[in-house]
This record gives structure tokens, C-alpha cells and sequence, in this order.
């Protein structure tokens, strides 16, 4: 592929189409890939760039991953697919409020976008833990029960 460039008469219009990979209301696992769909309407090539942060409560970082690290260009009037590693910088608490926000620009800097969102994250190993805890509680009270009588 040849990429030419004519200077005048540009028209930047990258766009943030959509984000897969990241839940909408209650997940069981945080996520360490997602994909984004790019979309450039333009007549001129461009390249995303930016960043995916995911924070807990209070604000803490618990991945982050940079956008478009191969350098992948999103020719004119074409979609583009990009992949997102995340990196894991600490760990989600049992139950946690997760929130992502994906930030960037387009490499000529004529374009900006952003997405965020969030999602209740429950860690299943706690919770089982405290399903057979009940239940073992509950069978022992039963038990009890039966040998009084």
C-alpha cells in the first residue's frame, strides 16, 4: 500500500464508533482485553492514539492499556479495528464499582474522542465462599434442631 498526502482540503473525521469486551451492568471478571471500533469519514489517513484507564472505588487504578501501540492507520472512509491490552496495576476488591474511560486523538491532533461507562464487578470465589458458608450454617442450625427433638 502506497499512502499519498495532498496538502489542502483535509477533512479530519475520526470517530469512536463502539467498545467491545467491557460490561454494561454486572460482570464476574474484569476485563484485560477490549476492542474498539474506529471509524474514519474522512479523505485524508489518520492514526488513533490514547489511552483505557479502569478505576475502582475511590479512584484506584486497577488497568490501563494504551491505544493503538502497533501504529495501526485508519484509512479514509474505512473502519478500523483496534485491540487493547490491559495491564493489571492492582487488584478489583470483592465487590467493586468499576469505571473505564477511554480517552485519545487522532495522530494529526484535528481529532478527539472519549467513551466511559461503568459496571458492578463481583469476584465469584467470594461469593461461593459465602454461599457454602450460609449453607453449611443453615444445614448445622437443622441439625441441631433434629437432635432436640
Amino acid at each position: 500500500i502506497i499512502i499519498l498526502k495532498k496538502n489542502g482540503g483535509e477533512v479530519y473525521q475520526m470517530s469512536l464508533q463502539s467498545v467491545s469486551g467491557l460490561s454494561k451492568i454486572i460482570s464476574l471478571k474484569v476485563p484485560s482485553n477490549i476492542e474498539l471500533l474506529f471509524s474514519n469519514d474522512g479523505n485524508t489517513h489518520d492514526t488513533p492514539r490514547g489511552v483505557v484507564t479502569i478505576t475502582g472505588l475511590f479512584g484506584r487504578l486497577i488497568k490501563k492499556g494504551w491505544i493503538n501501540e502497533g501504529s495501526f492507520i485508519a484509512l479514509p472512509n474505512n473502519r478500523r479495528n483496534i485491540s487493547v491490552q490491559l495491564a493489571t496495576i492492582s487488584t478489583a476488591l470483592p465487590i467493586d464499582f468499576i469505571q473505564y474511560q477511554i480517552t485519545g486523538e487522532s495522530q494529526s491532533g484535528k481529532v478527539a474522542y472519549q467513551s466511559q461507562g461503568s459496571f458492578i464487578y463481583i469476584n465469584p470465589i467470594p461469593l461461593l465462599i459465602l454461599v457454602l458458608l450460609v449453607g453449611a450454617f443453615i444445614w448445622l442450625r437443622k441439625k441441631k434442631q433434629n437432635e432436640k427433638k
